[in-house]
């Protein structure tokens, strides 16, 4: 399952930054699209979901962890809150703040519908505002960006320029 975040981290990854940079008009067009398999496992626990609120656009994927239904459950949950955080407010002023905000939501949450703690969920979370992309994981993920044929694994706060273009990647890894 890390796999399938993993690939679909970077796909995202790539909508993401292509929308962000490579249209210099104000219409972006995101095409994406997903796919998973449960494995070894009887259930697919992978979920993911997007959200535009004013220009910005919002992605987020979980990978359950857990036994069967349970992690479905807490996976469903994650992007659910996050993306519906995101739908209300946006970004906002400041992005930690929002994922923060977001990412509490959403444990408190899966917490309140698994309250034996035995399933929860890696959760990744891209947004694009102002041709910045902002970016938030817990758990076992990591986000990259394909650009100019060459792969880059996102850490931290990263300002990362290509020709003339510059990406502004600002993450936050919450624990």
């Amino acid at each position: 399952m890390t796999y399938f975040i993993v690939s679909c981290g970077l796909l995202i990854a790539l909508l993401i930054v292509r929308a962000a940079l490579g249209n210099t008009s104000k219409v972006y067009k995101l095409e994406f699209a997903s796919s998973g398999t449960p494995g070894n496992r009887q259930v697919n626990a992978d979920e993911i979901d997007w959200a535009y609120y004013d220009d910005q656009t919002f992605f987020a994927i979980a990978d359950g962890i857990g036994p069967g239904d349970k992690a479905k459950t807490a996976a469903r949950i994650a992007v659910h809150i996050v993306s519906r955080v995101f739908e209300q407010t946006g970004i906002g002023g400041n992005a930690a703040y929002f994922f923060t905000n977001g990412f509490r939501g959403a444990n408190s949450t899966i917490l309140r519908h698994i309250p034996d703690g035995s399933a929860g969920a890696s959760l990744l979370c891209a947004a694009v505002k102002d041709n910045h992309l902002y970016y938030a994981l817990a758990g076992n993920c990591k986000i990259s960006v394909f650009r100019g044929g060459e792969l880059y694994e996102l850490r931290g706060a990263h300002i990362r320029c290509f020709g003339k273009k510059c990406l502004r990647a600002q993450g936050n890894h919450s624990h």
